[in-house]
């Protein structure tokens, strides 16, 4: 049975603007609703996952919140309820009344303070399958840093009516703590996103079906990170040239200061309204795909051997110079339980 993800991410900020809109523009700030979704059909995993925050233009500090109903709705008018499983967080799981199915058209429906806000139609686009992974490793010069470049092989066919992709880029590795003098302490292993600032996005509507081709989907300068063993994954996704115009637009916002509270450089644009009351703002995006997963293992020997971060010699002010190697748990995406695909 092929099965399901949707993700969506709900966030308020205090902004107000118009669709397209100059994102977080102080002189229009006031309450504004952010829904940002996903449907997406990944192996055998069917669930559905909304995040909701309140957040305030001021401090750029952002908590859950709570809206009164999210739905997915498919172009039969069936629709799917999400369930609360905490504050801020809506779930749910494909049933046999209703099916996820490629190249059919959604929508997602949010109540939230008296309002309903609802997507544009979109449809579920199947996604090629990823055929390799490899890694290329560029050694240190007189002139560059060294660094490894992250590369998958695809290909479209007929079924493939977009070609368009989009993908992500999640990035793990090993730290061991450790003090100067001291033995190894307990090994955390670190999930991050790699793509934030980088290009993410292909339009290959130029390019032939059937015939393999090459994305350099990351590349990243080697640091202590990669000491111990580390892990790329590339996923994989479809979208329409409308959801391609928006993450382009997102990421140059992004990538100016890599904070979406900088003073923007130009309009992000929404596929969500309020069906009740056009002069209610909302901003954010849902799209729907297909995606495939590929991934890679990193060892140290291949990358050039770098040094370790731990241990660290005390300095005058503490004995823990760098905090990670007293407690790796203090790392954003750390946690002591090893991966399920880790060697």
């Amino acid at each position: 049975m092929q099965r399901a993800t949707i993700y969506l991410i709900i966030i308020i900020f205090s902004v107000r603007c118009v669709d397209p809109i100059n994102l977080l523009s102080p002189e229009t700030a006031k309450s504004y609703l952010i829904i940002d979704g996903l449907l997406s059909i990944t192996g055998t995993t069917a669930k559905v996952t909304v995040n909701t925050y309140r957040s305030s233009f001021n401090t750029e500090r952002s908590s859950p919140t709570l809206v009164d109903q999210v739905e997915l709705i498919d172009n039969q008018g069936k629709k799917l309820a999400l369930q609360r499983i905490t504050v801020g967080v809506y779930e749910a799981t494909e049933t046999p009344e209703f099916r996820f199915e490629l190249n059919k058209n959604y929508k997602i429906s949010v109540r939230f303070g008296g309002d309903l806000f609802e997507s544009e139609w979109m449809p579920l686009l199947p996604v090629p399958k990823i055929n390799s992974i490899n890694q290329i490793y560029t050694p240190e010069t007189t002139d560059t840093p060294p660094n490894v470049e992250i590369l998958i092989t695809t290909e479209f066919n007929d079924s493939h009516t977009t070609q368009i992709l989009r993908w992500n880029v999640i990035r793990a590795y090993q730290i061991t703590e450790q003090i100067e003098g001291g033995s190894p302490g307990k090994t955390c292993y670190v999930t991050v996103r790699d793509d934030l600032l980088g290009n993410t996005t292909l339009d290959g509507r130029v390019l032939p079906k059937n015939e393999k081709f090459r994305i350099s989907a990351t590349s990243r300068r080697i640091n202590a990170d990669f000491a111990e063993d580390s892990y790329y994954s590339i996923v994989l996704e479809s979208i329409d040239l409308n959801t391609f115009k928006y993450f382009k637009a997102r990421q140059n916002l992004v990538s100016r200061e890599g904070n979406l509270f900088e003073t923007p450089p130009g309009q992000l644009f929404s596929n969500i309204r309020c069906v009740n009351d056009s002069t209610k703002n909302v901003l954010g995006y849902f799209y729907a795909t297909q995606q495939d997963t590929a991934r890679i293992y990193i060892s140290p020997e291949s990358v050039g051997t770098p040094v370790k971060l731990c241990p660290r010699p005390p300095v005058e002010t503490t004995p823990c110079p760098a905090e990670q190697c007293c407690n790796c748990l203090v790392l954003r995406g750390s946690t002591t339980r090893k991966p399920h695909y880790w060697r």
